[in-house]
């Protein structure tokens, strides 16, 4: 090899170390948007299951609290059948 081939040769080494290095981190860039889609996808899970875990319980909070109110007007009732001093 002559010097100028071996000059030539080094002089590529650097631009192309340096290519590599552009190519690791755009592809180290790519895998952590794909990480971060992903996680963004399974926190918009999450969000969908407890809005709906969140509304059925309000569903049933609703329903128990109606329920109460029932029992306790009918109580009430029972309660003024049997006292007759008021």
């Amino acid at each position: 090899m002559t010097k100028v081939n071996q000059s030539l040769d080094q002089a590529e080494r650097p631009t192309s170390l340096a290519d590599q290095l552009c190519d690791h981190k755009r592809m180290e860039a790519i895998r952590n948007m794909n990480e971060l889609e992903i996680e963004a996808f399974v926190l918009k899970e999450k969000i969908a299951y407890n809005e709906n875990m969140l509304a059925r319980q309000q569903t049933k909070r609703e329903l128990y609290s109606s329920q109460r109110k029932k029992i306790f007007d009918s109580l009430s009732k029972q309660r003024a059948s049997l006292n007759p001093c008021k």
